[in-house]
């Protein structure tokens, strides 16, 4: 009982051991390895209204479709979403992102320092590039009637005013850009103004609260955007024709030329009127720099879903894609656009992965301690086998010395039942030897039985000594007595007779 006692404590204690390991090994796995994907993200948008927004609204519905759940946070626009992107204030961070192409330097330039800005150093990165967004310049037909001649230029806005969007906004940036380049900085002819209002005092002809009137707006936005096509319904709004683009596009790297031919906005009202040259930067979706693979790779997947369908100034197929983007692309988004959609993220519902990488959490630390315990079972085993055979060898040996030195039939018959004990123990553990080592097991009791057939053979040596190792009966003793007796009295007339004949 001792023996079991002391076995079960052993293994009890291997056991703990090997728990107190994994558990270990699942808080340093925990900490290096990277966490499940979430189930909901943040996604900032734009205003109301505008094609970020309407974009945001049709992702987040793909989106719930694949499992995720994704929160639209309301903002002015792409230098906002910037700034939510690297927020270190929680209520206000966001994952994902609508981005313009032309916005990182100014959006990054104050914290940097410098310009240009390294990439790889940017908290950010870009899942994919979704459209072409062209920068559209509306003027009121008035301006061109005073000047006498068609706007073919933006230095001919000399002196207007003109609205550049809210801060905030990715169209105030890059407007004051393209109207710096030619010459115009003016911050009484440059307005700062929400587009919706800016929209609503250019169609109106009211004046402003500082007593201006406008005479142009500029925005960057898709040609589905409902601001759009408000504008270019007003008919005493006209639209810019960029005949220089192809100088736009050398000068500013992040624009390109694009072509809106007539009619293709809204065949029915023939918008626009005319065929025209425009401008345009890029509609970006960017994201943390940490966010998790898998929800990388679902944004893509619902991109691929939306964007791949074209507009009106980009042909279908061409987005989205990770080509001419101003941003490190993400990783996981370079995977999908190269390899197409991971098999763990084909096979299975978003839910399973996010199920699948938690409990590869628990799978790493556990195979981490598993296996070595695997490798070196094998000689634990033996270990203790032999340290078992070794103990039974060593009671075995002091049994055998016993059976030896004994004197007395009673010592030899002692060292037997012993031996029977012995036998008796080591057969209750041969359960729990596995049969590899069942060979020391065999050899221990062929030399266990050697020891009990040489007390057997020394009991058969000893005068008194019963047969088969069992103690004398009463009978036994009385019949060896008369025996002895009988063979005494024999011996005494031998020797009579003996005596007779010596005297004769």
């Amino acid at each position: 009982m001792a023996v079991d006692k002391k076995a079960r404590r052993k293994r009890w204690l291997i056991r703990g051991a090997i728990v107190l390991a994994s558990v270990a090994a699942f808080f340093v796995a925990l900490e290096l390895s990277e966490p499940a994907p979430p189930n909901s993200v943040r996604l900032a948008t734009g205003s109301p209204g505008s094609a970020y927004h309407a974009y945001g609204q049709r992702l987040a519905a793909r989106l719930k479709e694949l499992g995720l759940k994704v929160e639209l946070v309301q903002t002015k626009g792409s230098l906002e979403n910037y700034q939510r992107l690297t927020t270190t204030q929680s209520y206000r961070r966001v994952q994902v992102a609508f981005v313009q192409s032309g916005v990182r330097d100014t959006a990054f330039g104050s914290k940097k320092g410098a310009s240009p800005l390294d990439p790889e150093d940017l908290p950010v990165r870009a899942i994919a590039t979704l459209y072409s967004e062209p920068l559209w310049l509306f003027y009121r037909k008035g301006v061109r009637q005073n000047l006498g001649r068609p706007i073919v230029q933006i230095t001919q806005l000399r002196g207007h005013h003109i609205a550049i969007g809210p801060s905030g906004s990715g169209t105030q940036p890059v407007a004051r850009l393209i109207f710096a380049k030619n010459g115009i900085t003016s911050t009484r002819e440059l307005k700062t103004l929400p587009t919706t209002l800016a929209i609503d005092h250019v169609l109106s002809g009211t004046p402003l609260a500082d007593g201006d009137r406008l005479d142009g707006v500029v925005l960057i936005a898709s040609p589905r955007s409902s601001q759009v096509h408000r504008l270019l319904r007003a008919k005493q709004l006209e639209l810019m024709d960029f005949k220089r683009h192809v100088a736009y596009s050398k000068q500013i790297r992040f624009l390109s030329h694009v072509e809106l031919h007539r009619g293709v906005v809204d065949l029915h009202r023939d918008l626009p009127r005319r065929s025209v040259s425009m401008i345009a930067p890029k509609a970006m979706l960017a994201c943390r720099k940490d966010l998790h693979p898998r929800v990388v790779e679902l944004f893509y997947k619902a991109s691929q879903v939306i964007f791949s369908e074209g507009n009106a100034v980009d042909p279908p197929g061409r987005y989205p894609n990770i080509k001419n983007s101003e941003l490190v692309v993400h990783p996981a988004a370079e995977r999908f656009a190269r390899n197409g959609e991971s098999w763990l993220s084909k096979s299975l519902p978003f839910w399973a992965v996010r199920l699948l990488s938690r409990f590869k959490l628990l799978l790493i630390p556990l195979l981490t301690v598993l296996i070595p315990v695997f490798k070196i079972w094998p000689m634990i085993v033996s270990f203790r086998v032999k340290r078992l055979m070794k103990r039974h060898y060593a009671a075995l040996s002091r049994v055998e010395e016993v059976i030896f030195e004994a004197t007395d039939p009673k010592d030899v018959l002692d060292g037997i039942a012993r031996v029977e004990g012995l036998r008796q123990e080591l057969v209750d553990l041969s359960d729990r030897i596995p049969h590899e080592y069942r060979n020391e097991l065999y050899h221990w009791r062929m030399h266990l039985r050697l020891v009990r057939n040489d007390a057997l053979a020394q009991l058969d040596k000893e005068p008194d000594a019963p047969d088969d190792g069992a103690p004398p009966s009463e009978e036994s003793s009385e019949e060896s007595s008369e025996k002895s007796t009988e063979k005494s009295s024999e011996k005494s007339s031998d020797k009579a007779s003996a005596g007779g004949e010596d005297e004769s």
